[in-house]
């Protein structure tokens, strides 16, 4: 499968959110996070990050399979803010590959952060299998605390 990581465009803009949305529906519905779950984002917030952070959209076989947002925290230190795919795309390797290109794409990074849901077990497994490591935690609300995952590169 061909895969590539491009900047978002503006008009992408809608196709991504309604991918995002469907990624995050059940996280949204088992931990009830309204403020910061990307499955309440709006448009607005989507086109601000667009606008003022290293936004990519995934291009899979021609296609949008989802998107990656990526922070510039310091001059070495880059946080994978957000990874979503189409259901569609889900199960065929292609996070593990998403985040190897997108680690490509900032060779000055010495450091990548990231945080998940404490109880989600599955993506728990994948980050650790991408060499990322449990640094702290933090709790969210009564139903969600977030485990804090750093990798040293």
């Amino acid at each position: 499968m061909d895969l590539q990581l491009r900047r978002t465009k503006m008009g992408e803009a809608g196709v991504l959110l309604n991918i995002q949305k469907e990624a995050f529906r059940d996280d949204l519905q088992k931990y009830r996070d309204y403020s910061t779950s990307p499955a309440a984002e709006t448009r607005r917030m989507l086109a601000h990050r667009i606008r003022f952070s290293n936004h990519y959209t995934i291009i899979a076989d021609g296609r949008i399979a989802g998107g990656v947002d990526i922070m510039k925290i310091t001059k070495h230190h880059y946080r994978l803010f957000r990874i979503f795919l189409d259901t569609a795309f889900q199960n065929q390797g292609l996070g593990a590959k998403v985040i190897a290109l997108a680690e490509r794409n900032f060779p000055e990074a010495e450091m990548w952060s990231l945080n998940t849901p404490q109880d989600n077990f599955r993506n728990r497994y994948f980050y650790e299998k991408l060499g990322y490591k449990v640094v702290g935690a933090s709790k969210i609300n009564d139903s969600l605390s977030l485990l804090e995952y750093e990798k040293i590169l």
